[in-house]
């Protein structure tokens, strides 16, 4: 799978890691998995832990199908996001700053 393309401006990127960051709220978007930004390769990630102790062959199996599933579903709404921003179509907000 192919990175998800950051955009050069900084408009776009607010908007962007707006998205990603509502998606992060209570990690319901993100079936339990947290998106995040690895700075020094310059990629949105998404990372998910399971302790070992409580993970069999089955369970792990299990988890990466899941995991892909998740990733492929995550991908498509960031995507489609940045799509509906570069044809102009409304979409939610950028990051608000707080005092």
């Amino acid at each position: 799978m192919r990175p998800i393309e950051i955009p050069g401006d900084r408009e776009s990127l607010l908007v962007l890691f707006g998205r990603a960051l509502s998606l992060n709220l209570f990690l319901i978007e993100t079936r339990g998995t947290t998106i995040a930004f690895a700075e020094e390769i310059g990629q949105i990630m998404l990372c998910f832990m399971q302790e070992k102790q409580v993970c069999n062959a089955q369970k792990f199996a299990s988890l990466i199908e899941g995991f892909h599933q998740t990733a492929i579903d995550i991908r498509r709404k960031l995507e489609a996001f940045s799509q509906e921003e570069t044809i102009g179509v409304s979409a939610p907000p950028p990051l608000v700053d707080f005092v």
